[in-house]
Parts: structure tokens; sequence; C-alpha cells
């Protein structure tokens, strides 16, 4: 289908190697910078953070976050995206929980 203007892509680049998923990264890039909407499903929040501008943390099925990275790491007690990311989900135990 040439130039749709809304993709799906479910964890896109899963298994390539560092080079090739800077590659994909550079041809999501220029294929937003055309206006195209991606909606990328992506576990590497390093991805998360280079190519959304907007994002959305699910839990269980349920919206726990929405809106850009910096806002989350802003919403959060943590400086780091990723970080922010497993709190919103509740996915690490914190370490002052375990005494």
């Amino acid at each position: 289908m040439p130039d749709p203007e809304v993709v799906f892509l479910d964890e896109l680049t899963t298994g390539l190697d560092a080079k090739a998923r800077r590659e994909v990264w550079k041809i999501l890039e220029g294929l937003k910078g055309k206006g195209m909407t991606i909606f990328l499903t992506s576990h590497f929040m390093d991805e998360v953070e280079a190519l959304c501008d907007q994002i959305c943390i699910l839990k269980k099925g349920s919206i726990v976050f929405y809106g850009t990275v910096s806002e989350a790491i802003e919403g959060s007690p943590y400086e780091k995206f990723e970080d922010a990311y497993l709190w919103y989900t509740e996915e690490e135990v914190q370490a002052d929980e375990n005494f």
C-alpha cells in the first residue's frame, strides 16, 4: 500500500543487531518527518525515547500513563525513563520495600 497515513508496528526491531536497529530508526524518523502516524509497540525504552512523540504505558491492558517521555519522568520519582516505566507498571519491587 503506497503512502499510508497510519502504520502499526509491533516490536519491529526485536532480534535486530545494533546497526540494523539504528537503520530502521532512521527509516521511521524519515516516515515520521513526512507526516506519517506510526503506532509503535516496543519494550526497548531507548527506542521509545528516541522515536516517540507521545507514549502510552499499559499495565494489564489498562492505561497507566499517557503523554511524553519527559512528562512520564517528571510524574515519577525517577530521572531515567526506564526506571519511570518500571515504576508506572509496578514491575520492579523498590529496594526500600524489601525491608
